[in-house]
């Protein structure tokens, strides 16, 4: 059987031809590039591995003074451009205060804003012309400095450099009176891991200059981290923590405090994301969660107080802790001069420790604080029917403390009945049998102004200057009457222990009777 001679297809079709012949060039362009791209990685994988040398990180610089317009390249469009009133002016034509004052509103921002950093001319128009864009894009370059800076890449070998950088951006925060957003975001950041050395000065006056939140958050972000360090360091780091605790507390009264008041007295101030109008001109204008400004005070001081009384046993009652100590609560009894209605005491560990210690200045001192908060409790209380607030919120329902504070001191130092007053007491309810088993004659006696350990050395210099040479003097020789009592109180005076001389002048009174005698009373607050 012989094989057909006869054609099948006789002629070419020309679409199946078309179509196969696309899908060849498609095959092929596919494999040509699947081709172009493996040698393109072998490419990249070569020169990857032949260079040694990592890339060094460019090092942050901040920036001077441009503007985005080059007008220096055409002075006849730069006439043409001034020539018009309502035509932007690049900042860098600004010369001194007068013509920025003169031009505020037509002031071109530079095209870096970070140089406000370094250019106080350029500071006052950022903050006269409250732009939000000027003030997102500084907070962006801010954060994103900071945080390479510190913590993405940290560099041991530029410390100058970083704190050049910290010590613009405090400056700028306090040309500004608030705190940066940035630096909060940085910080809550940075506290996490810091050691407490790093840039110790620069980051406390950060702190210092945290705005007002919710205490919870303040708490987190700052504090708990600052107490971790504070219980594991020195006593000189415990002192400067107190210091920036105080400062802190110092910008909340003087520039915060007023700031959030609105959303503690103006239900209406409340925006509909639930976040607060501030009632004051500021230039990062970012809402805030709805809290209490005065909670958020009056937990920070509780919060500290526990803290110093258990540094004040670490320690052994410090000298310069004490001082630190007291310098806080000194702001603490500030609180209602700035019409904020908060009043915390400070607890009795502290009071006693004050009055029981070896040196006459937290005894002095102390005892000014007293005459300070009962001036405190003058004024809230006054200001009470003002406010729609409770005295237990306030912080009044605390005078009954103070009263014992008063009753305590003045019987130790003044009457010498620390252990015989029938009155109540936080400090010297003892049992006699425990008072007689110490075997110390006149017990009472022992704190009293002329006998107290912390003054027997102004007592014995006294002495020297008052009495004749080569006498025999002793401490009793002064309540003897009471003229050696008040030249005593002028010489404690005239050394500095001016809160002892105070304390006597304001709860003590005396009476005089018709034998010439005197009584001597303790002047106690009345209850709310």
């Amino acid at each position: 059987m012989g094989i057909p001679s006869h054609i099948l297809f006789r002629s070419v079709d020309v679409q199946w031809a078309a179509a196969i012949r696309r899908v060849r060039e498609k095959n092929r362009s596919i494999e040509e590039i699947s081709v172009d791209m493996d040698t393109s990685r072998l490419r990249a994988n070569k020169s990857l591995t032949s260079s040694a040398r990592p890339s060094k990180r460019v090092r942050l610089e901040i920036p001077a003074v441009s503007t985005s317009v080059d007008v220096e390249a055409r002075p006849e469009a730069e006439a043409l451009i001034l020539h018009f009133h309502r035509t932007p002016i690049p900042f860098s034509h600004i010369k001194d205060f007068t013509e920025m004052v003169e031009n505020l509103e037509r002031i071109e921002m530079p095209g870096q804003i970070a140089a406000v950093l370094q250019n106080p001319l350029l500071q006052h128009v950022v903050s006269c012309q409250h732009s939000r864009t000027t003030a997102a894009r500084f907070s962006m370059w801010l954060q994103h400095a900071l945080l390479e800076e510190f913590i993405n890449s940290p560099d041991v070998t530029a410390v100058k450099q970083k704190e050049q950088l910290l010590h613009l951006v405090i400056k700028y925060s306090n040309f500004l009176q608030e705190g940066i957003p940035a630096c909060e975001r940085f910080l809550e950041k940075y506290l996490i891991s810091w050691n407490g050395q790093d840039y110790k000065r620069h980051i406390f006056e950060l702190i210092a200059r945290y705005r007002m939140c919710p205490f919870s958050r303040l708490e987190e972000t700052v504090l708990e981290p600052l107490r971790c360090l504070f219980f594991s360091s020195s006593v000189y780091f415990k002192c400067q923590v107190l210091v920036s605790l105080t400062s802190l507390l110092r910008n909340y009264c003087l520039v915060e405090w007023r700031r959030y008041l609105p959303q503690s007295e103006d239900e209406n101030s409340l925006q509909e994301d639930g976040t607060s109008k501030r009632k004051y001109m500021s230039l990062f204008d970012e809402g805030v969660e709805e809290f209490l400004p005065r909670d958020t005070i009056q937990r920070l001081i509780e919060y500290v107080d526990r803290i110093c009384c258990i540094a004040l046993l670490v320690e052994a009652d410090n000298i310069l802790l004490m001082n630190y100590i007291l310098c806080f609560y000194e702001q603490v009894c500030q609180l209602p001069k700035y019409s904020i209605p908060v009043i915390c005491l400070p607890s009795r560990s502290v009071v006693y420790r004050m009055l029981l210690g070896v040196s006459a200045m937290p005894t002095s001192r102390i005892c000014g604080l007293l005459c300070s908060y009962k001036t405190a409790f003058d004024q809230l209380k006054s200001s009470l029917q003002h406010l729609n607030v409770t005295a237990e919120e306030t912080g009044l329902s605390q005078i009954d403390d103070l009263n014992l504070y008063i009753t305590d001191f003045a019987t130790s130092l003044w009457q010498y009945k620390a252990f015989q007053s029938s009155r109540p007491s936080a400090a010297f309810t003892f049992d006699p049998e425990v008072i007689q088993a110490l075997d110390v004659p006149h017990p009472s006696a022992c704190l009293s102004i002329h006998s107290h350990q912390s003054l027997l050395g102004f007592v014995a210099q006294f002495l020297q200057e008052t009495q004749p040479e080569g006498s025999v003097v002793h401490p009793n020789s002064i309540k003897a009457s009471q003229n050696t009592k008040q030249m005593y109180l002028k010489f404690l005076q005239r050394v500095h222990l001016h809160g002892i001389v105070q304390f006597v002048a304001t709860f003590i009174r005396r009476k005089t009777r018709k034998d010439a005698s005197r009584e001597v009373s303790t002047m106690i607050m009345e209850e709310v």
